[in-house]
């Protein structure tokens, strides 16, 4: 499903009933000491099942050379912001369509956008693609990312009845352990800092002690010492969503602890206005580029239509109207703003969320049938949407034209 206006959305009602997180890759695969009981060990190895599913971003050829840029798309003209909703293991989505759109341009996404948005999980694949390798180019490629996501999720969300009783379900105590996931930011980003990051980037999340939502920005973060943070505390407090990881006290450069942060999904899924609003303000004299990424939505009803609509009939599903709900909203007020407030040619974009299939809705199913599942739905996006993100990389070359 495509839409060429941003919408935002409220990922979380109640943050005991959805989990949204996983993990971005590197260029070598995961490697970890495995503490978990043998029946987990096999889950984690029957990966290789989905990884066996059709990888939308290979064989993929780079668009020929050349391209006809519109006269308001060009270098000093125009800044490429990408914004990634969240949506736990279905960051795969977005993951495969960015490793897509890497091999059409054969350029690094990071060389790509001026700014990167992510929320919850999406911080991951912002982060990963902006991590700067010894040569001070992008270290990770966004395949890389696609592919870890397809290995990382066994290790971040383990399942089955032993499990879910020993952790409460997340009723008593969070659903997942925190120490996996902080492992493997630590091995995967070691002693980085915010402001080391290539470009721009933009991490919410929302602090619990002053009650208010916070921004990570790499720009302020080179400004200040006091804003620039470790990116693997950074990330731990922005994907943790309540019940699904604890909160995260963070400190700055100085040491000292300033926030107790949780998953933005609290106020803020989908960050496209965000993203738009921090461009306008660091280049208010340029044009926007906007790809906005969604992790799709479900056309089954959200809640038990044949139920008595008692509580515990209704808590699930206001969890997805609620976020529908605030999507269609936002939708209409960009239509508005566009409409009303904005020259028609300071502005491109293109929002893709695919319309999922009714087996894949889950958020925290990392099973390797799910993964498979949401392979295909990122692959069938792909190929519907394949003349819309095509002309995407040509503006988006346009811009970093060499």
């Amino acid at each position: 499903m495509r839409h060429n206006t941003p919408k935002a959305t409220l990922n979380i009602l109640f943050g005991c009933m959805l989990a949204t997180t996983a993990v971005a890759g590197t260029s070598e695969p995961h490697q970890q000491t495995d503490h978990r009981p043998a029946r987990h060990q096999e889950a984690a190895q029957s990966v290789q099942a989905a990884q066996q599913a059709r990888r939308p971003w290979v064989g993929v050829e780079p668009l020929p050379a050349g391209t006809d840029c519109p006269a308001d798309v060009a270098p000093g003209r125009t800044v490429n912001v990408l914004a990634i909703d969240g949506g736990g293991v279905r960051g795969i989505i977005p993951a495969a369509v960015l490793a897509y759109i890497e091999a059409r341009a054969n350029r690094p996404v990071a060389e790509l956008f001026d700014l990167l948005a992510g929320v919850s999980t999406r911080s991951l694949i912002a982060v990963s693609l902006s991590k700067p390798g010894s040569d001070s180019r992008p270290a990770v490629a966004a395949w890389q990312v696609a592919e870890g996501y397809l290995n990382d999720v066994q290790h971040l969300f383990p399942g089955g009845l032993t499990f879910e009783l020993a952790r409460t379900n997340g009723l008593l105590l969070p659903k997942y352990r925190a120490e996996v996931l902080e492992d493997l930011l630590r091995e995967r980003l070691g002693h980085l800092y915010l402001s080391e990051l290539i470009g721009e980037v933009i991490v919410p999340t929302y602090d619990l002690r002053s009650n208010r939502a916070r921004l990570f920005q790499s720009a302020d973060a080179r400004a200040d010492p006091g804003r620039d943070y470790l990116v693997r505390d950074m990330l731990r407090a922005a994907t943790a969503a309540p019940s699904i990881y604890p909160p995260k006290r963070l400190a700055d450069r100085d040491g000292r602890e300033t926030l107790l942060g949780v998953d933005a999904g609290l106020f803020v899924n989908n960050p496209a206005e965000l993203a738009e609003a921090e461009a306008r303000a660091l280049w208010p004299s340029r044009g926007v580029t906007l790809l906005s990424l969604g992790t799709g939505v479900q056309s089954a009803p959200v809640v038990n239509l044949s139920s008595n609509f008692g509580l515990v009939d209704w808590v699930p599903g206001l969890l997805y109207v609620g976020a529908y709900g605030q999507e269609t909203v936002a939708t209409l007020e960009s239509v508005r703003q566009l409409e009303e407030a904005r020259a028609p040619d300071d502005r491109h974009g293109l929002r893709l969320s695919p319309r999922l299939s009714p087996a894949s809705v889950s958020q925290f199913d990392a099973s390797p049938a799910h993964m498979e599942l949401l392979l295909r739905d990122a692959a069938t996006l792909i190929d519907t949407e394949r003349a819309a993100l095509d002309q995407m990389v040509r503006l988006l070359l346009c811009v970093k034209r060499r």
